[in-house]
């Protein structure tokens, strides 16, 4: 499970990481850690990134990956000035955290 810190790898590598991930989990960790380079960059790309790693996490059984997907879509609509959809992420993370019953 990827955390919400810098991996230290390049933009470069981690598409090539992405190119070759089998399974939609890793995809999400690859994904989210691309998005995360990429947020400062290239906000446009990062936020269509964070999408698509928001939907493939909801397809995944129990994604672990799930709530920072959410947190990186958040981050980039912020940064492109979209705050309706950046105050999203934070909604469907309480609706998760109620439906675990934590």
């Amino acid at each position: 499970m990827a955390i919400l810190a810098t991996t230290g790898e390049t933009i470069t590598t981690l598409e090539a990481r992405l190119a070759a991930t089998g399974t939609d989990a890793e995809k999400v960790e690859v994904l989210n850690a691309l998005v995360w380079e990429l947020r400062t960059e290239d906000p446009q790309r990062a936020l269509r990134l964070a999408e698509e790693a928001v939907r493939l996490a909801r397809a995944v059984p129990d994604s672990p990956d799930l709530a920072a997907s959410l947190c990186l879509l958040g981050v980039c609509a912020s940064l492109l000035s979209r705050y309706d959809e950046a105050r999203e992420a934070p909604a469907f993370l309480d609706q998760l955290h109620d439906s675990l019953a934590c």
